[in-house]
């Protein structure tokens, strides 16, 4: 019998579970949250976990760490069949490498082969990689807490494994198909993931976004774009059922989905039967660490742990001893050459100078050049994270809801500082004050923007009451509607603005002629701080 600690860190928050594996079985004893932990590269983080775990009564283990979809880069790598087990962990890194853009210094590299080769005749490995910043910090929090790291795995897999207990136990019914797709659902207060597997192995995965953690309906439909994507254009990839890891929570995600989706949809506890006093909505935080000590019980070589990766293998030599011969023959070779290469280094060494002294010349005419690079990639830098703000008015024209219903009265245009080697992609933000009969008509505009998720972040509305006096009646609210933009090409605008005959009956205003009743034509106000 085996004790683990499995735990799992996210939003600031960390769940911890002690757990017993036998025989390939996973009791949990305790699972605790530690709520407002706060960063884990913290100097303290290592202490107030130490602390907690006494406070709990639980022991020290070695600890089975789960890290989030979103710090982890996930690629499909192809390459030869013919490779050989040496060599194909230096291929595999080699071509996740080539799709890193910070190369393969900065991170560790992991992957698992899958068992089936593709139409023309390769094979497939899913590799993962997390940058050693990330690395670093949970091995600072376990040495500091005075606990001993066996391994560092993508959530997904434990999710993954924790769905295969729960079917093994008859906690969930299984799917009719042992190989068709299965989609899993996990979703914490402020983080979410959509796990789907394929023959019990994990073929997708995908962080939520703010959008749809705010919103039911922005969450169905991140959720069904999700499973289209995944489907694709075949049939047989289609998932067949959901499974959401939830507590027993009334009117919980599971009831939802199961009403808004043509796929079986069925809740399971990771850890269920456990005396806790943790309320049931946290229980589903809890099925990446249970499921890695699932993992763990079948197996102590897991699929990907970042913190023993896949490394080539030195292939044994029967002809080792005639290696050892032809050594011995080559030394004494080199002996009788050293003193023939002693006189050709002599004869070389005028050459060797004037090389010398040419590369010191080369060297300084490349410092003469270095502030002329640097300006013209400063200026390259700058240009690709311009916005063309032309077009960006034209959709936002085009996207605008009723105008009788609704108005911009102010438009402010704003470039957003960005940290340093930051991967946020949104350079600038539009913030819209509109006058609205109700925030139906500003939240028409935020799913309209969803939509086109790549380019945009829109925030959820924030009401600021009553319009005031000079507003319509049929206007009578006020609210605030912001989004972050993705700089993009001009060609990438594509939508067209629909404009409505004009007015045929005399008396009637045309549309410049109303210029608080047209929204945006008699609406926009500061445009200002924009690239």
């Amino acid at each position: 019998m085996s004790r683990y600690l499995s735990i799992d860190s996210e939003q600031g928050q960390l769940y911890v579970a002690s757990l017993n594996t036998k025989g390939g079985q996973v009791v949990v004893e305790q699972a605790i949250v530690l709520a407002d932990f706060g960063s884990l590269a913290d100097a303290s983080a290592g202490k107030r976990l130490k602390d907690a775990l006494a406070e709990a009564g639980i022991a020290p283990a070695p600890v089975l760490m789960a890290v989030g979809r979103e710090r982890v880069i996930l690629k499909d790598v192809k390459y030869p069949a013919g490779v050989s087990p040496a060599d194909e962990p230096a291929l595999v890194r080699f071509q996740m490498s080539k799709e890193l853009a910070d190369g393969g210094d900065a991170v560790v590299i992991d992957y698992f082969s899958l068992p089936t080769l593709d139409p023309d005749g390769q094979r497939r490995a899913l590799a993962f990689a997390i940058r050693k910043d990330v690395l670093g910090p949970i091995k600072t929090l376990c040495a500091a807490a005075g606990l001993k790291l066996a391994s560092i795995t993508p959530r997904p897999f434990g999710v993954a494994a924790a769905l295969m207990r729960a079917i093994k136990d008859g906690a969930v019914t299984p799917p009719e198909s042992q190989v068709a797709p299965l989609a899993i659902l996990v979703r914490g207060d402020k983080w979410g993931e959509l796990v789907i597997l394929r023959g019990g192995q994990v073929a997708f995965a995908r962080s939520l976004t703010g959008m749809a953690l705010n919103s039911e309906q922005a969450m169905l439909g991140e959720i069904r774009r999700n499973l289209a994507v995944f489907a694709g254009t075949s049939t047989t990839n289609a998932v067949q059922a959901l499974y959401v890891a939830e507590g027993d929570v009334p009117g919980g995600w599971s009831g939802r989905l199961r009403a808004a989706l043509t796929i079986p949809v069925q809740s399971f506890d990771a850890i269920a039967g456990v005396a806790t006093t943790l309320p049931p909505e946290v229980h589903g935080s809890f099925t990446g660490p249970v499921g890695l000590a699932a993992l763990r019980a079948r197996s102590l070589e897991l699929p990907i742990n970042f913190l023993s990766p896949r490394e080539p293998k030195p292939v044994s030599d029967p002809g080792k001893r005639l290696l050892a011969l032809i050594g011995v023959a080559a030394a004494l070779l080199l002996v009788g050459g050293l003193a023939i290469g002693l006189f050709i280094v002599n004869q070389r060494s005028s050459t060797l100078t004037a090389l010398r002294n040419q590369k010191s010349g080369l060297d300084d005419d490349i410092k003469k050049l270095d502030d002329s690079v640097k300006r013209v990639k400063a200026v390259k830098d700058w240009e690709a994270k311009g916005i063309s703000w032309l077009d960006e008015l034209y959709d936002l024209t085009a996207r605008f809801p009723d105008l009788t219903k609704a108005e911009v009265v102010q438009l402010i245009a704003k470039p957003i500082e960005q940290a340093k080697n930051s991967k946020n992609k949104h350079t600038a933000e539009m913030e819209l004050t509109m006058y609205a009969g109700s925030g139906k008509v500003v939240d028409d505009l935020s799913v309209d923007m969803s939509h086109d998720s790549r380019y945009y972040l829109v925030f959820p509305k924030q009401s600021k009451g009553s319009a005031g006096t000079f507003a319509s009646s049929r206007k009578s609210e006020q609210y605030l509607f912001r989004a972050q933009i993705e700089p993009r090409e001009p060609n990438k605008y594509t939508l067209k603005l629909q404009t409505p005959p004009p007015a045929e009956s005399k008396g009637k205003r045309t549309a410049a002629e109303q210029p608080r009743e047209n929204g945006m034509a008699g609406g926009v106000g500061t445009f200002g701080g924009a690239q």
